[in-house]
């Protein structure tokens, strides 16, 4: 979770991936801060693998982005 409002590491980490920039970020999920935002970066891109799969697992069974 990220931020006093618990947003989930891995949205921020899907939008992200998807091109998404630090603004876009900002704007996007404006109760976060761009500390907490560059925090849950540098988790995802120290462990990419366990978010990636937890990206993947939240899904919809057709593939799109929700």
């Amino acid at each position: 979770m990220v931020g006093k409002h618990a947003t989930s590491l891995h949205v921020v980490a899907e939008y992200w991936r998807l091109g998404w920039t630090l603004d876009e970020l900002a704007a996007g999920y404006p109760h976060l801060t761009m500390a907490e935002i560059l925090d849950a970066l540098s988790f995802y891109l120290d462990h990419r693998a366990e978010v990636d799969a937890l990206i993947r697992s939240n899904r919809p069974p057709d593939g799109t982005v929700a």
